[in-house]
């Protein structure tokens, strides 16, 4: 990785790391409610992303769902996923998180779905095509879609091995740059 020290010091006084025989992380959600999730790299990326990727890219983030190996569906996650008309019951096209976000000058939702990616499994075609599905079964058009997928870093052999994967109008962030991210974009919208 090519984070300095001082990088490393910066995410430790953070939160963002953990020691050696921790078994859980804690995630500190939006509304200030916290959550947590068994230690590991996957969890890490998750916890980065709800505490630093959305205070800087959200308006008013809700966490709907959050992917827990041992807990799939949160029962307060599924009420709230009933309560916006989106059915999360079929496990195989979650992500593993889905945050609403809920915009001052916009009285219709934001859904952000977002991928943690370790090893692989970013949000490619045929992901994001799942989730607009999933959104267009609740009553939503795709500009109610966002499509993320979170890495640790962007010289990590994960981004590089997925960079090619990733879906046209997605994006793509990282815990080491947290104030940036990359727009998947193309001039077919």
């Amino acid at each position: 990785s090519d984070v300095c020290s001082s990088d490393l010091i910066t995410l430790a006084s953070r939160g963002l790391t953990r020691s050696a025989g921790d078994t859980h992380l804690t995630v500190t959600l939006p509304d200030g409610s916290s959550r947590h999730l068994p230690a590991g790299d996957s969890s890490e990326i998750a916890r980065a992303f709800v505490e630093e990727f959305l205070p800087r890219f959200c308006e008013q983030p809700v966490v709907v769902w959050m992917s827990d190996s041992r807990n799939h569906v949160v029962q307060a996650d599924a009420n709230l996923a009933q309560q916006l008309k989106l059915n999360i019951s079929d496990h195989q096209i979650l992500p593993d998180l889905i945050v609403v976000d809920v915009r001052a000058n916009d009285p219709s939702p934001q859904f952000v779905f977002v991928e943690v990616v370790v090893s692989e499994g970013p949000v490619d075609r045929m992901r994001r095509d799942a989730l607009l599905n999933l959104l267009r079964a609740g009553g939503y058009t795709a500009e109610h879609g966002r499509f993320v997928t979170a890495y640790h870093d962007r010289s990590a052999a994960a981004f590089r091995k997925t960079i090619g994967q990733l879906a046209w109008g997605s994006e793509a962030w990282f815990v080491t740059e947290p104030k940036c991210r990359i727009l998947m974009t193309s001039a077919d919208g």
